[in-house]
């Protein structure tokens, strides 16, 4: 998780193959669905299904604030997920909080989002 989050914090903008990992983390397909996953130099995921093409596409979590925060209720559904600030700041990154301790930055408030959520998802496994 903590590489997926660094790989987000570094994106300068929306990317497909991001959102794929975000849905390969969050688990958006069945996993007996997967037949195979193959990993770039980058450490972007190439998902290989074993029913062919019949799944959907994940959302483009990276470029809509609306798909990130559905993706927050969906993976935090018994927690109280908020954003309580986006701002933008001097340095053209956005802020993004889950919670009280999970701020995060990002390039569009999406991906801050994602960030801050990722890290909420990380510290909430037992």
């Amino acid at each position: 998780m903590s590489a997926l989050i660094g790989r987000l914090s570094k994106l300068t903008g929306p990317r497909y193959t991001m959102d794929v990992a975000i849905a390969l983390a969050t688990d958006f397909w069945p996993k007996d669905r997967i037949q195979n996953i193959v990993y770039n130099d980058d450490g972007e995921p190439w998902v290989y299904f074993t029913d062919g093409p019949d799944l959907p596409l994940p959302p483009a979590y990276t470029a809509s604030v609306d798909a990130a925060i559905a993706l927050a209720e969906r993976v935090l559904p018994n927690e109280r997920v908020w954003i309580n600030r986006i701002a933008f700041d001097s340095n053209h990154q956005w802020r993004a909080s889950l919670t009280d301790n999970h701020v995060s930055w990002g390039i569009n408030p999406a991906i801050a989002l994602l960030i801050a959520l990722l890290r909420a998802k990380e510290a909430s496994k037992p």
